[in-house]
């Protein structure tokens, strides 16, 4: 019956963190009797502050929560369940901080890539503006005509 609750566990096989997670709490229990929660999760210590260090923070709190999963089944053989729910929250509150965080350093990237696109935007329309020559005006006998009508067909 053990091996099964193992088995269905929550783990997102392709997650290499979350399978070590899995392997050393399957471990623990097996040979020790008693699976210990800083012997098995690494824990999310401060904020993250790129986008490279949240996913290694969502990865550790996904390796509480499957503590905390095996815990809820096992309740003798996982005694850190306190501390565990204590860390979890705590995770979660670093992870809801950088998220804000990143999510407002992006914004302002966007709009200060806003800004200069719509700066450059103007200033080449300016160029070509001041480098488009003023049409020329031929005199035909139907009175003064421009050049460019002279090229594009009218229709009237």
């Amino acid at each position: 019956p053990h091996r099964l609750t193992f088995c269905m566990a929550p783990v997102d096989v392709d997650s290499h963190n979350q399978r070590s997670a899995l392997i050393q709490m399957a471990r623990d229990f097996s040979r020790l009797g008693v699976v210990k929660l800083l012997s098995t999760v690494r824990v999310t210590t401060r904020v993250p502050t790129c986008p490279l260090q949240l996913r290694d923070a969502e990865q550790r709190h996904s390796a509480l929560e499957l503590y905390l999963w095996l815990a809820q089944r096992f309740t003798d053989r996982f005694p850190d369940l306190k501390l565990a729910q204590d860390v979890s929250e705590r995770s979660n509150r670093f992870i809801q901080a950088a998220l804000q965080i990143l999510t407002r350093e992006q914004i302002g990237k966007r709009e200060r890539k806003r800004k200069r696109r719509t700066r450059k935007q103007a200033e080449q329309l300016e160029q070509e503006i001041n480098t488009v020559p003023e049409p020329e005006v031929v005199s035909t006998k139907g009175g003064a005509v421009r050049l460019n009508d002279l090229v594009r067909p009218r229709y009237t």
